[in-house]
């Protein structure tokens, strides 16, 4: 029986080993690579070798190779450096339980020298004329070297030549002559050595950047301004291009803006532009610019404008068809700008009082747009034989309104079949005599001056006639009795007078309470 155990006891140990054995061959790989030189494809020594990620380096026998044991499955990549060469790398991919090739080339550097920059800017200082950069030797050998450049604005380049230790670095000083060129010029410098060379490209301007000057902007409105500036100097050279940006923020270029708007270039130095699609009530900033072969200037301030609502613009035009007695009249009026933004509403205003607004009486029209607008109002209860209109619009801005207008004429009737023309309005009704003769002498009504109180033969037309001409009081009362300017005698402090109630003619003292008052003229040929 112990032995029995014993030799199952073995078996187990034994398992359990050979299950770790096939465990660790299942969850990791190896690696094996080489690095060969691409040009004569012997292998490469002393080679830097590093695995990512993780960071693992080693480097490369006298075989050229190398590898990593127990990596865990996936990709990866292998970069190689080495002092001479170009560095290079590649992926490989890692599976469980096997070992992965990787075969690498690596190249030579050139035996040239090189230069430590792409561009040497001199810019647009005219107090920098000397600059300098460096020639490195990264090669594994002296390089014996020399510059070529033909240019006439480079004055000196030196050192021009020599010869560069492995490993080594010296300063180039390359000096410009500012005054044998206009503008911005560009060059390049040649560095040779003995497998080829490598350049450096010189760059310079030269001259005066152009000037200008921003002027307030006008005919500023809720989406819309004028911008205006001045070029004072051209330049040297001069510019090619000159306009407006403008933005919410200050200093606004034309490379950060809300807008830029070029003008073309003439022979005037003032120039101007309107710009449009603003926000409304938005202060902006603004700058003139100018572009020539120097870069981009501006002008020295920024100008700042408000965008801002606009009143509409309005006229009242002569009322037509006034007949006080019905009450009635057609007003007119037009729309000569709409403003900005568009008005809202628009109508006309009356009232008893000149320059009457939406607050005495109105009228409203339901239009849109510029041209003329109509109303004809109804139920006039005015008093006095004249009332005063205004058109009005308005908007976001405001309240505006077109000219005063005193509506008397076309108050008057032609009595049919006489030379007799009648107000078709009492004056009142409270005068005597003599201030009602006055008043009918001081009255202009439609357009004459020659009114009159009517003798007692002209009211006894204007009785016959009075449905004809209306407003007269024919109700029983004091109001219905009128004035005439016929005296019962040449000398008599009475005067004739005419009920409206029934036709009939009575006299009275001049001194006696106050009747009421018609003026008549007569039409003269």
């Amino acid at each position: 029986m112990i032995k029995k155990l014993g030799i199952m006891l073995f078996m187990s140990i034994a398992l359990i080993g050979c299950s770790k054995d096939i465990e660790e061959e299942l969850t990791t790989g190896d690696i094996a690579g080489s690095v060969s030189d691409v040009t004569t494809g012997e292998p490469v020594a002393t080679v830097n070798v590093v695995l990512q990620p993780g960071g693992k380096s080693t480097v490369t026998g006298t075989d050229g190779s190398f590898s990593y044991k127990d990596v865990e499955p996936g990709t990866y990549t292998i970069e190689i450096k080495k002092e001479g060469y170009l560095p290079n790398d590649k992926e490989v991919t890692v599976v469980a339980g096997e070992t992965s090739p990787a075969h690498l080339l690596i190249e030579r550097i050139p035996a040239i020298v090189t230069v430590d920059r792409k561009t040497l800017d001199f810019g647009n200082s005219k107090s920098l004329n000397t600059m300098s950069f460096s020639i490195v030797n990264r090669t594994y050998e002296d390089l014996a070297w020399n510059i070529e450049q033909n240019c006439e604005w480079i004055t000196e380049v030196k050192p021009s030549s020599g010869v560069l230790k492995y490993g080594k670095t010296e300063s180039v000083v390359v000096v410009i002559d500012r005054s044998k060129f206009e503008g911005a010029v560009k060059t390049s410098l040649a560095v040779r050595s003995s497998n080829g060379y490598s350049e450096i490209e010189i760059l310079a301007v030269s001259g005066d950047m152009p000037k200008l000057e921003m002027y307030d902007a006008t005919e500023v409105r809720a989406y819309s301004a004028t911008l205006n500036a001045e070029v004072t100097f051209v330049g040297k050279p001069e510019y090619i291009e000159r306009g407006f940006v403008y933005g919410t923020t200050v200093n606004p270029t034309t490379e950060s803006n809300l807008g830029k708007v070029t003008v073309p270039k003439n022979s005037t130095a003032k120039y101007s532009a309107t710009i449009e699609n603003l926000n409304i009530n938005t202060s902006y900033y603004a700058r003139a610019y100018a572009i020539s072969a120097l870069g981009t200037t501006y002008s020295s301030a920024n100008k700042v404008f408000t965008t801002h609502a606009i009143l509409p613009e309005v006229t009242t035009q002569e009322v037509i068809d006034a007949d006080f007695y019905a009450g009635t009249a057609t007003l007119l009026g037009t729309i000569v700008s709409v403003g900005e933004p568009a008005y809202i509403e628009c109508g006309f205003a009356y009232g008893i009082s000149p320059n009457p607004t939406i607050n005495d009486n109105k009228v409203i029209k339901n239009i849109s747009g510029e041209g003329a607008f109509s109303s004809y109002l109804t139920n006039i209860h005015v008093g006095g034989g004249f009332f005063y209109v205004r058109a009005y619009a308005k908007n976001e801005a405001g309240i505006v309104y077109g000219n005063n207008i005193k509506v008397t004429e076309c108050s008057y009737v032609v009595v049919p079949g006489t030379d007799l023309m009648v107000a078709k309005y009492d004056l009142g009704t409270q005068y005597k005599p003599s201030l009602a003769v006055k008043i009918c002498e001081d009255l202009v009504l439609g357009g004459y001056s020659d009114w009159r109180l009517p003798t007692i033969g002209e009211l006894g037309i204007l009785y016959n006639h009075r449905d004809y001409i209306g407003g007269f009081t024919t109700s029983y009362g004091s109001s219905s009795v009128y004035w005439s300017s016929t005296r019962t005698s040449s000398s008599s402090n009475f005067y004739y007078c005419l009920y409206f109630t029934n036709g009939a003619a009575t006299s009275m003292d001049s001194s006696s309470r106050g009747q009421s008052v018609r003026p008549v003229r007569t039409i003269k040929e």
